[in-house]
């Protein structure tokens, strides 16, 4: 499901279509998901919608069970487009399985080398919310949003339900050349209690090591968890007033050592300043909150996931981030730096 992958050309066709396999991963009695495709054409955006594809069942007590239907290919068109000699990107759906077939136009198209694209690169680490799986629209996914506010190349490292800071993903990131790179970490990790509050800062220290070890100079932003209810902490129940009113012991409402949004939050901002009084300069820290906090509760799904808005806000506000606090630098500075 590649959340933030492009593809990148030029043409003068008056038409495209994209035939792609399409694999929608679901758990009935849900229904699958809506398959978009954005095609931006010199700053104007085209979307077209597919719901044919193979259907991947999820067992709705065991996610581990899956069946698989198969189902037709998917043709996305794109017509009247402009006249003349064009730029287009091509943002691939975000929330399905996609294996492209073919492009076809009619009239030639010229894709655009890497080394062509002279856009500051900025690489983000997440989790579901980075992957934005409930955006209507590829472009709606917050980092996409940002990106194209902030008119950045974007390289989406998001997982989700599996941001827990695996090593393979800080070797993958380190040996990507950015311009800036952002880790947005937590939220998997407190919702599923795999580091604790004695292991959690060590794995962050640790997996910043791994990327500084290639890239000793490039930006780096950590981002802790945006406002999550039921995980934030939380006021005593009647039940545990009344425990402590009868044996006197303190209510505290998760075990000694188990995280919470609040330990992270916490836990991330000492690192960073750990990491700068220790010389590593670049290393900041960002309140998720301030990218989406409790008076955006309303734009949440199920208490965990934004609605297409709340990606939408979250992404202008980290745009304007970028804008402010890490204005583009000298085009491939930092990949020379690292390739000297």
């Amino acid at each position: 499901m590649p959340a933030g992958v492009t593809i990148r050309f030029e043409t003068d066709a008056k038409w495209l279509a994209v035939v792609a396999k399409l694999g929608f991963v679901y758990t009935p009695p849900r229904s699958p998901p809506l398959a978009a495709m954005d095609l931006e054409v010199d700053g104007k955006l085209y979307s077209a919608t597919h719901r044919k594809g193979d259907r991947w069942l999820l067992d709705s007590k065991q996610d581990i069970d899956i069946r698989r239907k198969r189902g037709p290919i998917a043709t996305f068109r794109f017509r009247h487009l402009p006249a003349g000699r064009k730029r287009c990107t091509l943002w691939l759906p975000h929330n399905v399985i996609v294996e492209v077939r073919t492009l076809q136009a009619n009239s030639g198209a010229q894709f655009w080398p890497s080394a062509a694209d002279r856009r500051a690169s900025w690489l983000h680490y997440g989790s579901s919310i980075s992957h934005s799986m409930e955006a209507t629209q590829p472009t709606g996914t917050w980092p996409a949003v940002a990106a194209r506010r902030a008119d950045r190349r974007l390289y989406n490292f998001s997982f989700a339900g599996q941001c827990h800071l695996d090593p393979f993903v800080a070797r993958s990131i380190a040996a990507q050349p950015a311009d800036l790179i952002s880790l947005k970490v937590g939220i998997n990790i407190v919702a599923s209690g795999s580091l604790s509050r004695r292991t959690f800062a060590p794995a962050v220290l640790g997996f910043l090591d791994t990327i500084r070890d290639k890239q000793p100079d490039t930006p780096i932003l950590l981002i802790s968890p945006i406002y999550r209810p039921n995980t934030e902490p939380r006021p005593p129940s009647r039940l545990a007033l009344l425990r402590r009113l009868l044996t006197g012991r303190p209510y505290t409402p998760v075990s000694k050592d188990r995280l919470t949004m609040e330990h992270v939050r916490e836990a991330l901002d000492n690192i960073a300043r750990l990491r700068r009084a220790q010389g590593d300069v670049r290393v900041d820290h960002l309140d998720g909150c301030t990218l989406f906090g409790p008076e955006d509760a309303r734009h949440l799904l199920d208490d965990v996931h934004p609605n297409a808005n709340g990606y939408r806000i979250i992404g202008e506000r980290f745009a304007n981030l970028l804008s402010e606090r890490y204005p583009p630098v000298p085009i491939n500075a930092t990949a020379s730096a690292h390739a000297g």
